[in-house]
């Protein structure tokens, strides 16, 4: 469950600076401009692209999910309750949260909603394990 853990805290990363770079990456800045705003104080940052948004409303909607998710995955490893189940879901969770990003980036949205209900529903199926 810990490998799982760490998978997720490693997405949430992976997002947090997907947002950075779309919002320079796609700003038309000159990479002296990038350098500037970005070690500065960020008053002048520039605006986000639609990619962007939608990479910041992805980000928002793991920040939503993730302390169930490791409320689940601590829950599971202090309570010895590992089991098939547990990680299984863990595993799924983990998956469909991989596959959502690049799918709400992109905007598919019939797809991305059904990944993100099976990224939703693995969070039941942690919590049936435990019982």
């Amino acid at each position: 469950m810990l490998t799982w853990i760490l998978l997720v805290l490693a997405l949430y990363i992976v997002q947090i600076y997907s947002v950075s770079i779309l919002c320079f990456g796609e700003s038309g800045l000159s990479d002296k401009e990038m350098m500037a705003v970005g070690w500065g104080s960020r008053d002048d940052t520039p605006e986000l692209t639609n990619r962007g948004q939608r990479a910041q409303r992805a980000l928002n909607n793991l920040k939503e999910s993730l302390p169930i998710f490791l409320s689940l995955a601590v829950l599971a490893i202090v309570m010895e309750k590992e089991t098939t189940l547990a990680l299984s879901a863990a595993i799924a969770f983990f998956v469909a949260r991989v596959i959502y990003v690049p799918l709400y980036i992109r905007a598919v949205p019939m797809l991305r909603s059904g990944v993100w209900l099976v990224a939703f529903c693995a969070l039941f199926v942690m919590a049936y394990a435990l019982i």
